[in-house]
């Protein structure tokens, strides 16, 4: 059953093509929507919003695990500690923000 679930996770990762950045990239350049203001976590869904900050949406897979869970601004955190996963605790190597 892991074995499934792993083939899996590399299977979508493979769908989607390195964009030639990651989120730390986004954040460097000036990324307009990182410093936006959500007002309170109303007003993103539970499901949508970031797993660390409750306030953001969700905008960045962590790979190589795939977890879908916190925004950009909470990546940068995660940067500067020990680059874990808040889900399943896995050292993650790249952080890509996804754009819907």
């Amino acid at each position: 059953m892991l074995r499934n679930f792993c083939c899996a996770q590399d299977s979508i990762l493979r769908d989607f093509p390195p964009t030639g950045g990651n989120a730390v990239d986004g954040v460097k350049s000036g990324d307009e929507n990182l410093g936006k203001s959500y007002g309170n976590s109303a007003q993103v869904d539970d499901e949508d919003a970031c797993k660390v900050c409750y306030e953001r949406p969700i905008d960045t897979v962590l790979v190589p695990c795939g977890h879908f869970v916190v925004c950009s601004a909470c990546v940068l955190r995660l940067d500067g500690t020990d680059k874990q996963c808040p889900i399943c605790r896995t050292t993650y190597q790249l952080a890509q923000k996804i754009f819907k």
